[in-house]
């Protein structure tokens, strides 16, 4: 399903104008340029949901390696949203949380 592990290269300057225009997805394996960054966008929702995308993550993006992972999450009010964070804590660099609109 979309948006389940879906991984785009995305250059900085289309990040810095906010045009993702440009923006590919990408479907097999891939290095960024220094010129990108890749983003990878999951509706993770629940605690389980996060443990697996958090472990794939582990496994395709290893902290060792260099990677700098950042989170972007929203939950609504009804989510069990600590138990979601403390998947997101141990591997994200950087933790970004957004209002979600419920």
């Amino acid at each position: 399903p979309a948006c389940r592990f879906q991984r785009f290269a995305v250059s900085r300057k289309a990040i810095l104008e906010e045009n993702v225009s440009g923006t590919r997805e990408l479907k097999t394996a891939h290095v960024p340029t220094e010129d990108e960054i890749e983003v990878v966008l999951d509706v993770a929702h629940n605690e389980d949901a996060f443990r697996k995308l958090f472990l794939r993550i582990v496994q395709q993006y290893p902290r060792g390696a260099g990677y700098h992972v950042t989170c972007v999450m929203g939950l609504s009010s009804t989510k069990d949203i600590q138990s979601c964070i403390d998947h997101v804590l141990p591997t994200s660099q950087t933790v970004l949380f957004v209002k979600a609109a419920s």
